[in-house]
């Protein structure tokens, strides 16, 4: 089977990916790529056909900034205590210098509040 590339409305943009709904599939991963990374990716296909072989559906998209729309949207959305910290300069593997200890010194104290 071969992936559909659809694009999806997201405020005045969209999100465009690759689709693949596999038949009888009561689930669906979600691949959001930023830098470095994307939905061509040789890696990334991979483990995507070897969900799809295990009756799981999958959808790969770029762009780190609709990832960060997405996040706010469904942050709107929570009804209970909640926090949202974009940390500057990071991409989404935070292998950028300091980046990684920002949003585990960020989690760890609102973990420690909140658990």
């Amino acid at each position: 089977m071969k992936p559909s590339e659809i694009s999806i409305p997201v405020n005045d943009s969209h999100i465009t990916g690759n689709l693949q709904l596999v038949p009888d599939s009561g689930s669906l991963v979600i691949f959001a790529h930023g830098s470095g990374s994307s939905r061509f990716s040789t890696r990334n296909q991979f483990v995507a056909n070897t969900l799809n072989k295990s009756q799981i559906s999958t959808f790969l998209f770029d762009l780190l900034s609709e990832v960060i729309k997405l996040n706010e949207m469904a942050y709107a959305q929570l009804n209970c205590t909640k926090d949202l910290t974009i940390i500057p300069g990071a991409t989404h593997l935070f292998e950028e210098p300091g980046t990684l200890d920002l949003a585990a010194v960020s989690a760890a104290r609102w973990l420690t509040v909140y658990l």
